[in-house]
């Protein structure tokens, strides 16, 4: 009787453990949102600084390793001096994303994105609207602390953006970058759905 007990007991917590662990992670058809939020604010005597941003991301899962997803984002900052405002822009972005996922079924994997996204920004003080688009591929880490939720490192990037101003006569400007900074690092929370 006790070894079947034993048996029962040792049956039923391997089950368990085995369930908890196929909840975590992604799998095929799986949909993630994730995204960013920064506010900030500051003054240095006479001078005062506000700026938003605001970042949404949907993912889905296409196959076991391969997710797709778009993003979208606004926003914002103002600059005083005393009480005349002295900068005041506002940014929208809009763009595409796939990530291959090296282990997603499990609770640690590794993340290599590449994104692609068109953006406006508007200098309302000088009248200037510049537009442009840039293509990043960056490598990161992702970790599941719960079934749901999951933390997101990235880490450095390598990229390609161009813009042009609206200004009669203005040339684009073409930018490849590297970078490898340390404050380059970023997370964020993924909600799996």
């Amino acid at each position: 009787m006790k070894k079947i007990i034993l048996a029962l007991i040792t049956i039923a917590t391997s089950t368990i453990g085995f369930t908890q662990s196929k909840t975590e992670g992604f799998n095929k058809s799986d949909l993630f949102l994730s995204g960013s939020l920064a506010i900030s604010s500051s003054s240095t005597g006479d001078q005062k600084e506000t700026s938003f941003e605001f970042n949404p991301r949907v993912g889905y899962f296409i196959s076991d390793n391969v997710a797709i997803g778009v993003q979208a984002g606004v926003g914002g900052s103002k600059g005083k001096l005393a009480s005349t405002t002295v900068s005041d822009e506002s940014s929208f972005t809009a763009g595409a994303f796939a990530r291959y996922y090296t282990s997603p079924a499990k609770k640690f994997s590794g993340i290599f994105n590449l994104g692609f996204n068109y953006y406006s920004t508007d200098d309302k003080i000088a009248k200037i609207k510049t537009t442009g688009f840039d293509l990043a591929f960056s490598p990161g880490l992702n970790y599941f602390l719960s079934n749901h939720f999951a933390i997101e490192a990235s880490y450095g990037k390598l990229g390609f953006a161009t813009s042009k101003s609206d200004v009669s006569g203005a040339k684009p400007t073409n930018i490849i970058s590297l970078d490898l900074n340390l404050t380059s690092v970023s997370f964020g929370l993924v909600y799996k759905l």
